[in-house]
């Protein structure tokens, strides 16, 4: 997967996610908070399926 982003920055999104423990499953509080910071919203559910 390619992604390319502008302005930069995000990078340091991935980079946050990435110091989460691994081997279990992610605390999604935890990735909610890094995702606001980054002004990114996680939908979930059926009610945002795109089907």
């Amino acid at each position: 997967m390619l992604i390319m982003l502008m302005p930069a920055g995000l990078e340091k999104y991935f980079e946050e996610l990435s110091q989460l423990p691994s081997g279990e499953s992610p605390n999604m509080e935890e990735v909610m908070a890094i995702s606001a910071r980054y002004g990114i919203e996680l939908l979930f559910g059926p009610e945002h399926a795109l089907v």
